[in-house]
């Protein structure tokens, strides 16, 4: 049986795809809760207009591994994110913990 584990270094940075297979980012950061130990949310740096770009969460549990493609499918949209919560940033900028 393959492992199914793996370092949070090689989950950032891995592109993420919504439901109808439009590139929404890559992930940014793992959200940890402090208490359980489990990955809450990840965070995913979207692309935006001059050098801009947002910082939107998703669910842990609402991201799927695709081993074809090497990258996180889910079933939400671009849009979807833009309507939900998400921290605006120019490249250099932070996201805060």
């Amino acid at each position: 049986m393959p492992h199914t584990l793996v370092p949070s270094d090689r989950v950032e940075h891995v592109n993420v795809y919504g439901r109808d297979g439009a590139k929404l980012g890559s992930i940014e950061r793992l959200m940890l809760d402090k208490v359980s130990g489990t990955v809450a949310y990840a965070v995913i740096k979207t692309g935006g207009l001059l050098g801009s770009h947002h910082h939107c969460p998703i669910r842990w549990d609402a991201l799927r591994f695709d081993p074809a493609r090497q990258a996180y499918q889910s079933d939400v949209t671009l849009e979807d994110l833009r309507a939900g919560p998400y921290v605006a940033s120019a490249i250099g900028a932070s996201v805060p913990a």
